[in-house]
């Protein structure tokens, strides 16, 4: 069997575990690209974020938050992004392609939520892994502040702005 098909079988088996994990997403599978878009809700308190998925092997499966937009804090940073706007949800070598997406790289996607609301909450990043907050690269988009975040903000000595479209819509070169 060639190594093409054997990829487009593996990518098939992956969009139907997210389908059997994740019903209200869907996943489409075209030219050798996985995609998946739903909500992930990380905790039973929390609101819910529409997210898209995007694995074209080689690469790593890559996470972006859609909705609601994300803030970042004064710098214009977010702890654990990648300057794409994707989310850093593992360390090298903890995930590899043959883990399934549905049991590994979504539910680290809803850990990383619950840490980016603690976050938002504390101003500390509870999560494991380096330190490599950074801005978001190559958005076209304005960081605004957020109104009603405003007094709790300044109350606190915290100012964060909102990034508004990461690199979710942004395709792979």
């Amino acid at each position: 069997m060639a190594q093409t098909d054997r990829r487009t079988l593996a990518l098939v088996r992956e969009a139907r575990l997210l389908d059997d994990h994740y019903p209200h997403g869907q996943a489409t599978l075209k030219a050798g690209v996985l995609q998946w878009t739903g909500e992930l809700q990380p905790s039973e308190v929390s609101r819910q974020y529409l997210v898209a998925l995007r694995y074209a092997p080689p690469y790593h499966p890559r996470v972006f938050v859609r909705r609601p937009k994300l803030v970042v804090d004064t710098d214009g940073n977010l702890p654990h992004i990648y300057p794409d706007g994707s989310l850093c949800l593992h360390e090298p070598g903890q995930w590899s392609p043959g883990d399934p997406i549905a049991v590994t790289i979504l539910p680290w996607a809803c850990e990383w939520l619950l840490h980016y609301e603690f976050w938002r909450a504390t101003g500390e990043w509870c999560g494991s892994g380096g330190n490599h907050t950074g801005p978001i690269v190559g958005s076209t988009t304005h960081h605004r502040h957020l109104s009603r975040r405003r007094s709790k903000a300044h109350a606190s000595g915290r100012n964060q702005r909102v990034l508004a479209g990461s690199g979710a819509d942004q395709e792979d070169r």
